[in-house]
């Protein structure tokens, strides 16, 4: 919760998630799709996932 909240640069856990689907949407050729399986693959991987990238 605290990394969603407050002042703006301390909303880390927002951001790194904005530019982790942007770089996955920039990366899929500007395909939905991948942004699509993003949200249907849910929270539980996400950092990991950006982590191994």
């Amino acid at each position: 919760m605290k990394s969603n909240s407050g002042a703006y640069w301390d909303k880390f856990g927002a951001i790194s998630g904005m530019f982790a689907i942007a770089g996955t949407f920039a990366q899929s050729d500007y395909s939905y799709d991948n942004i699509i399986k993003i949200y249907e693959d849910g929270y539980k991987n996400f950092l990991k996932e950006i982590f191994d990238k």
